[in-house]
């Protein structure tokens, strides 16, 4: 109940069909009035989607919801710690404002974020990403979310990214 709440209080549509949950609602005649059901369109969703959704929500269940709130929480707390060892300054200051699952520090002084997400792709098959919009560039933003959220690969991620900024292909220019 309280998701629908949510759906129906958006101040902004999504742009994806497959994500619209207003528009799947519609589409199975679940919401529309009966008046306008002969005249909806029903649009065909991916079933690679369906089967992720499926998949995520079963292993959900397997674990436990609280015992994935956990991990993701441990993650993230451990993931903090050793940014702070590696010196790397937070995105956004205050940790009570931080999401669990997406972190972003500012790129060293003297570093390429662009650089370091290419040379740790290309090393290490690890896609992290080099900010977004007026901060492309500027930040390195890390998610570990899902199966990824564990702290072996926090480790594994972190122990890459420290190798690759003390890399000098990564300075900037």
């Amino acid at each position: 109940m309280a998701f629908r709440r949510k759906v129906r209080r958006r101040q902004t549509l999504p742009k994806i069909y497959q994500t619209d949950i207003t528009e799947q609602a519609h589409a199975w005649f679940i919401t529309m009035p009966v008046e306008q059901r002969s005249a909806a369109f029903i649009h065909s969703i991916s079933m690679s989607l369906l089967y992720s959704l499926r998949e995520g929500l079963a292993s959900v269940v397997e674990e436990g919801i609280e015992n994935v709130w956990h991990r993701h929480a441990d993650t993230h707390s451990y993931f903090q710690f050793r940014a702070r060892k590696l010196g790397l300054q937070p995105y956004v200051p205050n940790p009570e404002d931080r999401l669990i699952g997406t972190t972003i520090f500012w790129a060293p002084e003297g570093k390429d974020a662009v650089k370091i997400e290419q040379f740790m792709l290309e090393k290490f098959s690890i896609e992290i990403s080099a900010g977004l919009f007026v901060d492309m560039g500027k930040v390195i933003r890390v998610g570990l979310f899902g199966r990824n959220a564990n702290r072996a690969a926090a480790a594994e991620v972190m122990d890459a990214l420290e190798f690759s900024l003390n890399s000098t292909d990564t300075n900037s220019e």
